[in-house]
């Protein structure tokens, strides 16, 4: 009998704890909720606006490569801050790209994309005139968080605006555009 009087007493305090619990409102902004799904022209056009990110993203993890002679040389970069420079964006990228997505979950993807285009033509500017490897370093750190921001965009626009074969359609197209 004592074991059934413990059973009560904890679904009773189990019953007691969830009256306690404060309630919860949905994270989403509003333009966060999915849009009606348009069958014209204009969800391709906004695909291929989208995936400009994503591209330049991917372009530029690459390009730092390309200058590695020309930044030692002309900033006086140690091999250390050469390597900085051309895997700290990696880093960066790779640390922010989740909290870009929960970021577009939670401002909208349109406002997140484009502030996070803003942040990366910025740094990718800052980039550019950087007097001295310690800057560099520093501002492509900063591209690669920028770069991560707009990267889950693209593909929580495809999933939202895209359904059967045009889904499909719209992934081969972000596959091929990468």
């Amino acid at each position: 009998m004592s074991g059934n009087s413990s059973v009560q007493r904890l679904e009773k305090a189990d019953r007691g704890f969830a009256r306690r619990l404060p309630r919860t409102r949905p994270v989403l902004g509003r333009e966060a909720l999915p849009p009606n799904r348009s069958t014209g022209v204009s969800r391709w056009l906004a695909l291929a606006v989208m995936l400009v990110g994503p591209l330049l993203g991917v372009i530029d993890f690459f390009i730092a490569n390309i200058g590695i002679n020309s930044i030692r040389t002309s900033l006086q970069a140690g091999f250390g801050e050469i390597e900085l420079v051309v895997a700290g964006y990696g880093l960066t990228y790779a640390v922010c790209l989740i909290t870009g997505g929960r970021l577009g979950d939670i401002y909208g993807r349109k406002r997140i994309f484009i502030l996070g285009l803003i942040g990366f033509t910025s740094t990718s500017a800052l980039c550019g005139l950087a007097p001295n490897a310690t800057l560099l370093v520093i501002w492509r750190l900063l591209q690669g968080c920028t770069a991560a921001v707009m990267f889950p965009q693209a593909l929580s626009f495809i999933h939202v605006n895209f359904s059967g074969s045009a889904k499909r359609l719209a992934f081969s197209i972000y596959g091929a555009a990468l």
